[in-house]
């Protein structure tokens, strides 16, 4: 295979890294994770049915219609009645559900609202504390408008007054790491991560007004970015008891989760990014040329057809 030079145009800003954490120190995260994550994979294997897809669901319900069709024809010829109509069928059906009540469920465990799963997941709330910021938009006044609207009610008549509307939730606490599995999907799944922990964790009300790039305060607690480089998906899997999971979000205050808080302050440092403090600096770049050597496969020949001859 013969080797191209191809240019492509590069950004003249620094790139983001992850940031770098040893080996040893990965296997000690990851060990504390599993630990943590345990009871949830619990929860679903003692009291949770493990789906086997539309497809199995359809499959079943096929089989069993026409068995209960003819077992109901069958006992109705025997016995020389009408067959059963829809409504005795329901009724019959509803006397067994209320014979049988679903078992409750346990709740499951407080952590289950610490843990987030999930590429798009973790994207879309690290999108959501990236814009917490802002606020809502200033409401524009309708067109023509010369003054405040005036009420449509008759003054003679009492006004009704509407109830006052629930005030909305209180938001979920913010995130405190971040765990991907970066040997499980290629880089274009993940490599959006880095920028945007650094941003969401830079948009946190406890933060300062410095750039990421920065180094925290100490009234600022930072978004933790752990990439493990070994194959490790297999592990969180079992420990949360679903088919397969390559990214974990752990929010702040989950319960039993300040030994691991407490060792990724110790050895994960914040991300580093160092385009934000040079955007800011208005200063020109030049345009940047990154030139990539790649290998170019032998073109395939194409047979020549022979016409034939009249």
């Amino acid at each position: 295979m013969s080797r191209r030079k191809i240019a492509e145009l590069d950004t003249p800003f620094s790139r983001v890294e992850w940031p770098s954490v040893s080996q040893e120190d990965q296997d000690t995260i990851l060990e504390l994770l599993c630990t943590l994550l345990a009871p949830l994979g619990q929860h679903r294997r003692d009291h949770s049915t493990p789906s086997r897809g539309k497809r199995s669901r359809r499959r079943a319900r096929r089989s069993d219609k026409p068995t209960a069709v003819d077992d109901a024809a069958a006992g109705a010829a025997e016995a020389g009645a009408a067959p059963a109509t829809g409504a005795a069928t329901t009724a019959t059906k509803a006397g067994t559900a209320a014979d049988n009540p679903p078992a409750v469920l346990p709740p499951a465990p407080e952590l289950a609202r610490f843990v987030d799963t999930g590429l798009a997941c973790i994207t879309r709330e690290l999108a959501r504390s990236a814009s917490a910021t802002s606020g809502p938009p200033p409401e524009v006044p309708a067109a023509g408008a010369d003054g405040p609207p005036k009420p449509d009610t008759d003054p003679k008549q009492p006004s009704s007054s509407p109830l006052p509307s629930p005030p909305p939730p209180p938001p979920p606490p913010p995130y405190a790491a971040v765990f991907v599995v970066r040997s499980a999907h290629p880089s274009a799944f993940y490599s959006h991560f880095p920028q945007m922990v650094a941003v969401a964790s830079h948009a946190q009300p406890g933060s300062s007004t410095t750039p990421p790039s920065a180094a925290p305060s100490s009234s600022s607690t930072p978004i933790y970015l752990v990439g493990f480089s070994r194959a490790c998906e297999a592990q969180l899997s079992a420990s949360l008891g679903i088919p397969r999971v390559s990214s974990v979000a752990l929010r702040a205050g989950a319960p039993q989760a300040q030994g691991l808080l407490a060792f990724l302050q110790e050895t994960v440092p914040p991300v580093d990014v160092r385009w934000w403090s040079e955007a800011q600096a208005g200063r020109y770049r030049p345009t940047q040329i990154h030139v990539a050597d790649v290998r170019v496969g032998p073109r395939k020949k194409q047979k020549k057809t022979k016409k034939k001859e009249a």
